[in-house]
């Protein structure tokens, strides 16, 4: 095969050219009429089983013409062929119309704005988990698969506020597993209830969010995920809010201050007070947390020994087991102290005095909650 430049001497440089077919055809030339017209000088332009059958010269004004002389001029060499903008040159085939074309291997994806081989099969990825889930016009996994591929890092977090039955994080786990990746999810749903005559009503799912919920359960496990996940429902805070406004007498004051003698939300668990806590401590959701016990005191340990967070009574022992182990911050609820003001303000003295450096920015920070 050569290429020729109209006006120039004709290059013949041998090439196993293909096509994009596996047909037998035949282009007698010329090749696509016009501005951009490829005449066939020498031999014919034929394909047999989708590979050039002879050797042919075609003359044209082709475009990239420098790259493709180097191409066909390091074929069968360590040598590679760039562009302007540093893409490898790979191959040079014939399209379907006989046009030469050449194909460049990119640093990033390309996406088209026609999405082929994705198919509506939202409701069908979600009933593969089980005839129970079931909901109106789920998303495709496919296709926000195909999305996360463009568009996702390896390690980037993926939110979905309107998350729906979660087929954001189906696909996010099964493109962490297809390439090894490790994106998080994080996503977002109204507790929407399902219709009363639903079938995931039927099985016992109140709201999409509870759908949801199950839905990557089922995909982590058919998928073999074991990262696991949290799962949080926005709420009001644990603790009583104080009222700032002007009382109107004594009374009213006094009432306030024995509302607030135990500020806690008696409805409220332990687990919601923790992450309560961390929150307004400055860490996030995700922050891994250690159950410790000290001194006969269950301690939460966040992150990595940073922060020490107790929920439950406290003894002058523990107060001494967790200042030993010299966290930067220790929290303690005030019921913690069962109205022992002595034990409170021994505790609060002997984490600042065991820091052993003697910066004040630097001692064992405590407060209670």
């Amino acid at each position: 095969l050569g290429f020729g430049t109209t006006g120039t001497d004709l290059r013949a440089i041998p090439l196993q050219a293909v096509v994009e077919t596996n047909e037998t055809v035949h282009f007698p030339g010329p090749i696509s009429p016009g501005t951009n017209q490829i005449d066939v000088s020498e031999g014919n332009l034929r394909f047999v089983d989708g590979k050039l059958a002879e050797d042919v010269v075609l003359e044209a004004s082709f475009p990239s013409k420098k790259q493709l002389e180097d191409f066909l001029e390091r074929l069968g060499t360590d040598e590679a062929t760039y562009d302007t903008k540093g893409q490898r040159w790979l191959e040079v085939y014939f399209t379907k119309t006989g046009v030469p074309y050449h194909r460049k291997q990119r640093e990033v994806k390309v996406i088209s704005s026609i999405l082929e081989n994705v198919t509506n099969s939202g409701l069908r990825d979600l009933l593969s988990l089980g005839s129970d889930l079931s909901v109106d016009y789920p998303k495709p996994v496919g296709l926000i698969f195909e999305l996360l591929s463009y568009f996702t890092g390896s390690d980037d977090i993926v939110l979905d506020f309107f998350a729906g039955s979660c087929t954001t994080a189906h696909a996010v786990m099964k493109l962490n597993k297809e390439d090894g990746g490790n994106r998080r999810f994080i996503m977002v749903q109204l507790p929407e209830k399902c219709g009363e005559k639903s079938e995931a009503s039927r099985a016992g799912f109140k709201t999409i969010a509870d759908i949801g919920r199950e839905r990557i359960v089922r995909a982590a496990n058919k998928l073999d995920d074991k990262t696991g996940f949290k799962v949080f429902r926005l709420d009001e805070s644990n603790f009583k809010v104080w009222d700032n406004a002007p009382p109107k007498n004594a009374r009213e004051l006094q009432k306030r201050l024995e509302m607030h003698v135990n500020h806690l939300n008696p409805k409220s668990r332990k687990e919601d007070i923790l992450y309560e806590i961390l929150l307004k401590a400055g860490h996030p959701l995700t922050t891994h947390i250690e159950k410790k016990e000290m001194a006969g005191t269950k301690i939460y340990s966040v992150p990595n020994g940073k922060l020490f967070l107790c929920l439950e009574k406290i003894t002058l022992k523990a107060v001494h087991a967790m200042a030993k182990a010299e966290p930067e911050e220790v929290i303690c609820l005030d019921s913690c102290f069962a109205g022992n003001d002595e034990l409170k303000t021994n505790a609060y003295y002997y984490f600042k005095c065991r820091s052993t450096v003697p910066d004040d920015y630097d001692e064992i920070r405590f407060r209670t909650v």
